[in-house]
């Protein structure tokens, strides 16, 4: 069966320290911190604020 790649629809904030994301398939599960998000993020100022979590 095929299923269309994941997108974003929505993001909607929870409080002042997270998000969360509402997806195409309908699902919104989950809350990201901006902690966690900072930690997993790739780019370099985010990088130095802290690294990447793999």
């Amino acid at each position: 069966l095929y299923k269309p790649a994941l997108k974003i629809t929505d993001v909607k904030p929870v409080g002042n320290y997270a998000i969360s994301i509402v997806w195409n398939d309908g699902h919104s599960t989950g809350i990201y911190s901006w902690e966690h998000l900072r930690r997993i993020c790739p780019c370099e100022e985010c990088s130095r604020a802290g690294g990447v979590e793999m």
